[in-house]
């Protein structure tokens, strides 16, 4: 099966080298084939890790910064004449354990659900090494985290390649939903997966929401009990 993972990147290159690095780690073992796709500035650092890094399918695509929606929806854009089953929108900051990918993996392969994501991650502060561990609640604003959100191709061709609102530099994640709710007979799958470490955003002085900022939302957590692929890449 042939998916694409679609990165948006602005400046934190050496976070983005980490998730390329895990990313490339996992299509050792993964049944599928991986293209990876990454939508910024040439001028930004990240272009020359993306150099550093790719391998065959990847591919670099010039998009402006702002609005944020426009650039996540330009990744999509991409896609149009290109033939896969399922595309996979990942933040220039997200890290993904073996164990959480093969769950994703096992959903991926049957081929029958829309709509693929997590429910809850772990937060890591790169400068103070602090964790927090955050799950989406029956209330809260989204149903899914936003990251390694994993879309059916009938899915997307349906939102017409653009999942969501344009003009958008905040609530990004809840567009994806309000668009996806007007499409019918939308299948889902929610997984969970704990606070040990499997989904991982880190974050730096350079976000849209600072540990400090979601420390309020989420609960403590010890990176000790994270897995080991994702402790030596911290």
């Amino acid at each position: 099966m042939n998916i694409y993972i679609l990165i948006p990147v602005y400046k934190r290159a050496e976070i983005f080298e980490k998730v390329l690095i895990r990313l490339n780690e996992i299509r050792e073992f993964s049944k599928l084939k991986i293209g990876i796709v990454v939508a910024g500035e040439k001028e930004d650092a990240c272009y020359e890790v993306f150099n550093s890094h790719k391998k065959e399918y990847d591919v670099f695509i010039t998009h402006k910064n702002l609005p944020v929606s426009n650039k996540f929806n330009g990744l999509f854009k991409h896609l149009e004449d290109k033939e896969f089953d399922y595309a996979m929108i990942v933040g220039s900051d997200d890290l993904i354990s073996n164990k959480a990918w093969k769950l994703l993996e096992k959903e991926i392969v049957k081929y029958e659900t829309h709509f693929i994501g997590f429910k809850d991650l772990n937060f890591y502060d790169t400068k103070t090494k602090r964790v927090g561990y955050f799950i989406c609640k029956k209330s809260s604003y989204n149903q899914t985290i936003g990251c390694f959100r994993t879309l059916h191709y009938n899915l997307i061709k349906a939102l017409n390649f653009e999942p969501y609102y344009n003009g958008k530099d905040s609530g990004i994640d809840f567009s994806m939903e309000e668009k996806i709710k007007y499409i019918n007979g939308v299948t889902q799958k929610e997984i969970t997966v704990g606070n040990t470490g499997e989904i991982v955003d880190l974050k730096s002085n350079v976000n849209i929401n600072s540990y400090e900022y979601l420390k309020k939302i989420f609960t403590l957590a010890d990176v000790n009990t994270f897995p080991n692929e994702i402790k030596q890449i911290l």
